[in-house]
């Protein structure tokens, strides 16, 4: 089943013919380097069972040997060849922070840049809060706490409406 939804996602991507890519990579719970390859894409409501819209797939988990931008651009390119997405279609990318991603010499947004200058990249916004984030706590203890208390806040209006709950009613 698994192969058919996976055959199902990749012709919707062929049929909208342009894509983007997401990367990251994280150590599994046995040290090992695992990237994680998603998908997006834009259809255009033309196929009655697939109405216009941005679509977002998660396509697989990649355990890598490297995480060297050379090793990662390589791994991305096979990973695309097997599923028969052509490279020049793509028209965005994006990743963390790190060197081997957003490097401009050798990281993976250089290298495709290089075999396709249309693949635009965007740094993940998430990876850029939580930088300023770290760099705020650091240098403004208040701003935590605040961040402290509004998350403590924010879990407990939850376990209000888990429980069938509200304000109103206490």
């Amino acid at each position: 089943m698994g192969q058919a939804v996976l055959q199902e996602i990749v012709g919707r991507i062929k049929s909208a013919k342009y894509f983007a890519v997401i990367l990251d990579c994280t150590p599994d719970i046995n040290h090992l380097e695992q990237m994680s390859m998603v998908l997006r894409y834009v259809a255009d409501g033309s196929h009655s069972h697939v109405p216009a819209g941005v679509y977002e797939h998660f396509i697989k988990f990649i355990i890598v040997e490297s995480s060297t931008g050379e090793h990662l651009f390589n791994t991305l390119i096979q990973e695309l060849e097997m599923l028969g997405l052509d490279v020049g279609n793509i028209r965005g990318q994006g990743y963390d922070n790190g060197a081997n991603m957003k490097g401009h010499n050798s990281g993976v947004q250089a290298r495709l840049l290089e075999r396709n200058p249309r693949a635009f990249f965007t740094p993940c916004v998430c990876h850029n809060f939580n930088l300023v984030l770290g760099d705020m706590a650091k240098t403004c203890p208040d701003a935590m706490t605040f961040l402290e208390h509004c998350s403590e806040y924010t879990h407990f209006l939850l376990r209000l409406r888990k429980d069938g709950l509200s304000l109103k009613n206490m």
